[in-house]
């Protein structure tokens, strides 16, 4: 068990919870009328904002359980899941279905994917953490996901601003994403 909680997997932690906590999302999106994944997603945004109780040192059961096993050392408790949880919020709130789910699609994978593969084989640096290696993971992944409802000209133009800016924004990128990539569709 220490094994799995330890330092070096956290990253990959943080991952596989991002893929799983945007599938469960697009499930929501996907077989529910649009109010319930909006509901569901405002009680989290809202109870996201305890954890500015939880930086204070308080413990709260169980989510304070899910920071220390998820969060990175070093930075605000719970930022990537409060942008995280507002980008889904504004990008099912603000596009149609289908380009909400390719949208949630983009950034549970394509942004999880870049940072796997940046952090454990990227050598290149281009902005803060963030590698040119991570870079072409998320510029392929999110090709190979719009290339199959758009086409290839489209999907390759998309694909270059989207991972340019999960690469150099200065707002979180759980927030920019989806909402530039369902922008982007909507065009």
């Amino acid at each position: 068990m220490n094994f799995l909680l330890s330092e070096k997997f956290l990253e990959l932690r943080r991952q596989v919870f991002h893929i799983f906590y945007a599938l469960i999302i697009i499930f929501f999106v996907y077989y529910f009328d649009a109010f319930v994944p909006l509901f569901l997603l405002g009680l989290l945004f809202f109870g996201s904002l305890t954890i500015f109780y939880v930086n204070q040192g308080k413990k709260i059961f169980l989510i304070s359980f899910f920071l220390d096993v998820f969060e990175r050392k070093n930075t605000i408790l719970g930022k990537g899941a409060f942008y995280f949880t507002l980008g889904a919020f504004l990008t099912i709130w603000l596009f149609p279905k289908k380009i909400a789910i390719t949208s949630l699609f983009i950034l549970g994978v394509c942004d999880s994917l870049a940072t796997i593969y940046g952090s454990y084989f990227g050598k290149i640096k281009i902005y803060g953490n963030k590698t040119l290696e991570g870079m072409i993971v998320f510029f392929t992944s999110c090709f190979l996901i719009l290339s199959t409802k758009y086409n290839l000209f489209f999907s390759l133009i998309c694909s270059a601003i989207l991972s340019l800016s999960e690469a150099i924004t200065f707002i979180d990128d759980n927030l920019i994403v989806p909402l530039l990539a369902g922008f982007l569709m909507s065009l």
